[in-house]
């Protein structure tokens, strides 16, 4: 798994640090660095405290974090 954001990325920087290094972190790295490749023509950006992705200032995905050690 990712540790690291591509560069192009530092914009959800600040929301990650917050998340501390865990196993969930590493995963939303992975997935947001997959996102980012796949689709490169959407903009990363935070809005309503977590981390998306947007197509000409349109929602397209967002990702949320639970404090709990599982997702569901």
């Amino acid at each position: 798994m990712a540790e690291h954001l591509d560069a192009d990325l530092a914009v959800l920087t600040p929301y990650l640090e917050k998340l501390g290094a865990t196993p969930h972190r590493a995963q939303l790295i992975t997935l947001i660095n997959w996102v980012h490749t796949t689709f490169p023509q959407l903009k990363a950006r935070v809005a309503w405290n977590q981390p998306m992705f947007t197509d000409h200032d349109t929602f397209i995905i967002g990702f949320s974090t639970a404090k709990s050690e599982h997702c569901t």
